[in-house]
């Protein structure tokens, strides 16, 4: 049974995976809001590494992932939910969210029970 809170991944690995995100997406004074269309998904050392960081982690902390992605995007907050659902998503469906720095960020704020200094995340 899940709880409603974080017990898997650890803040490190989720700071980690949001430099790199940062690396693979940087905003290059790119709208808020951009059409599938325009972003580039060709194969860069830097999507791959920002893949294979998420691909080596286990399967209940890619779940946790992708719980705080979704609540930093603001689609939804209910944690359990979002920990079960994320059981079953692919890599690439939080991969390829050009935005994913953004979103674990505002979820890692909007998640109380994480512990984060809003300091430290702006600091990312």
């Amino acid at each position: 049974m899940r709880t409603a809170d974080m017990q898997n991944i650890r803040n490190e690995t989720i700071i980690q995976i949001i430099q790199q995100a940062k690396k693979t997406n940087p905003k290059n004074n790119r709208p808020v809001i951009i059409g599938v269309s325009e972003i580039d998904f060709t194969p860069t050392p830097e999507r791959t590494k920002l893949n294979s960081m998420i691909n080596k982690l286990r399967r209940d902390e890619i779940a946790e992932l992708y719980a705080l992605m979704i609540i930093g995007r603001g689609n939804c907050d209910d944690w359990v939910y979002l920990v079960e659902a994320g059981m079953h998503i692919k890599v690439r469906d939080i991969s390829s969210k050009v935005q994913l720095a953004d979103y674990l960020k505002l979820g890692l704020i909007k998640k109380p029970s994480r512990n984060m200094l809003k300091s430290k995340l702006i600091a990312i």
